[in-house]
C-alpha cells in the first residue's frame, strides 16, 4: 500500500499535461498491492487508435516516472 500515493500522484501529474490534445498517452502501472492480485494500470491521455505512446524519458515531471511503462 505504500506505493499508492506515488501512483496516484503520477496519474495526477500526467493528467495535468493534457496529453489528449497532442494525441499522445502514457500507461501508468504500479506493483502488486497485494500479492496474487492484478497490477493497477491506467492509460492517461488520448484514446484514439493512432495516438503515440510516450515513455518515461518523454514526460517532463520527475517524481513518479517509475510508474510509467513503455
Amino acid at each position: 500500500m505504500v506505493t499508492i500515493p506515488g501512483f496516484l500522484d503520477a496519474i495526477y501529474q500526467a493528467e495535468q499535461l493534457n496529453l489528449g490534445k497532442e494525441n499522445t498517452y502514457v500507461v501508468i502501472k504500479t506493483d502488486n498491492i497485494v500479492p496474487g492480485t492484478l497490477h493497477p494500470m491506467v492509460r492517461v491521455g488520448s484514446l484514439r487508435h493512432d495516438a503515440v505512446r510516450l515513455g518515461r524519458k518523454d514526460i517532463p515531471f520527475q517524481h513518479g516516472k517509475e510508474f510509467i511503462i513503455k
